[in-house]
């Protein structure tokens, strides 16, 4: 067999990935209304990664370099708090999280830990930073969504800690009954 007959398949498979995920990314959020072209920018620039059950996608306390797009599966986001890791909240498929990493240099103040397997596209700032060069007249709105996925998240984060000492409140009220 010839190399150009091996080449194929290879080349076949990564359109067919950058295909999927530019499908992937018009969905998100952050990219409702943006252009195409800064669209499949972010797909052509974003990797993807593959990681295990249990695996931590993202480390407390580590530098912070990508934010993440979860393509397959779930992760659990939690902290370390006084030698314990407390559950924040749970994300699953299709949602963009560590998006401040896109914007600044800091240590990971959260762990992302694989329930299952997860598939992720993994953006870097430096992709980040040069589509924003690329594309300044984006560059504002961009920046504009990330800050808001990130007070979402927040409010999310707040709304299921509050259930969860909620519950376990009810719950060790039922048990002195």
């Amino acid at each position: 067999m010839d190399s150009s007959t091996t080449a194929a398949p290879g080349i076949d498979r990564k359109r067919c990935r950058l295909a999927g995920d530019l499908e992937r990314l018009h969905h998100v959020p952050l990219f409702k209304g943006i252009t195409s072209d800064v669209v499949r920018m972010f797909a052509y620039l974003s990797e993807r990664k593959n990681f295990r059950d249990g695996d931590y996608l993202i480390t407390q306390d580590e530098q912070a370099q990508h934010a993440f797009l979860l393509v397959n599966g779930a992760v659990h986001i939690s902290v370390n708090h006084r030698e314990q890791e407390v559950l924040l909240q749970k994300l699953g498929d299709g949602v963009l999280f560590g998006e401040l990493a896109l914007l600044a240099n800091f240590k990971w103040f959260f762990n992302a830990v694989c329930v299952g397997d997860v598939d992720v596209l993994a953006i870097s700032r430096m992709s980040f930073q040069k589509i924003c060069e690329k594309y300044p007249d984006q560059k504002d709105t961009l920046i504009e969504r990330l800050i808001q996925l990130r007070v979402d998240r927040l409010v999310s984060q707040t709304d299921f800690m509050l259930d969860q000492l909620l519950y376990r409140d009810v719950k060790g009220a039922a048990a002195l009954i």
